[in-house]
C-alpha cells in the first residue's frame, strides 16, 4: 500500500507542477498582449493629440489675417488644402492596400467637408472690411473640421487588427 500511495503523490504532484506551469504561460501571454494593446492605444492617443495640436495651430496662423491681407489669407489657405489633399490620397492609398477602399460613409464624409470649405473660401472674394473675421473665421472652421475628419477616419483603425481607417 505504501508504494501504492507514493505513487499516487506522485502523479499527483507532476500533475499539479504542470498544470501551474500551463497557468504562467497563459498568464504570461495575456500579460504580453495587454501589454501590446496598451501601447497601440498610447500610440493612438499620441497620433491624435498631435493631430489636435496641428489644427489648433494652423487655426492660430490664420486667424491672424487681416483684411488688407486676405490675398495672403488665400495663398496660406490654399497651401494648407494642398497639404489636406494629399492626406486625403494618402488615406485612399492606405485603404487600399489594407482592406479595400475607403467606405461610402467615411468617403462622403470627406467630400461633404471638403465642398464645405470650398464654399467658405469662395466668400473671401465677396468679403467686405466689415464682415472679414466672419468669413475668415468660417474658412478655419471648415478647413479645421476637414482635418478633423479625416484625424477621424484615420482613427478608427483599431489596436489588435480592428477595422482599418474609413471601413464601417
Amino acid at each position: 500500500m505504501t508504494r501504492v500511495a507514493r505513487l499516487a503523490a506522485a502523479v499527483l504532484l507532476i500533475g499539479t507542477t504542470a498544470c501551474s506551469d500551463r497557468r504562467n504561460d497563459t498568464d504570461d501571454a495575456a500579460d504580453r498582449v495587454g501589454e501590446a494593446t496598451e501601447e497601440a492605444a498610447r500610440d493612438v492617443r499620441e497620433e491624435a493629440r498631435e493631430a489636435g495640436d496641428e489644427i489648433k495651430e494652423a487655426g492660430r496662423d490664420l486667424r491672424a489675417y487681416t483684411y488688407a491681407q486676405r490675398d495672403d489669407f488665400r495663398t496660406e489657405v490654399r497651401r494648407q488644402i494642398a497639404e489636406v489633399d494629399d492626406e486625403i490620397a494618402e488615406l485612399g492609398r492606405d485603404t487600399r492596400g489594407a482592406a479595400g477602399t475607403l467606405s461610402a460613409d467615411a468617403n462622403g464624409r470627406i467630400k461633404d467637408a471638403r465642398a464645405a470649405l470650398d464654399r467658405e473660401l469662395n466668400r473671401v472674394d465677396d468679403a467686405a472690411e466689415d464682415d472679414w473675421n466672419d468669413v475668415r473665421d468660417g474658412v478655419e472652421r471648415s478647413l479645421t473640421q476637414l482635418r478633423q475628419t479625416l484625424a477621424d477616419i484615420r482613427g478608427s483603425a483599431g489596436p489588435m487588427g480592428g477595422r482599418a481607417a474609413g471601413q464601417n
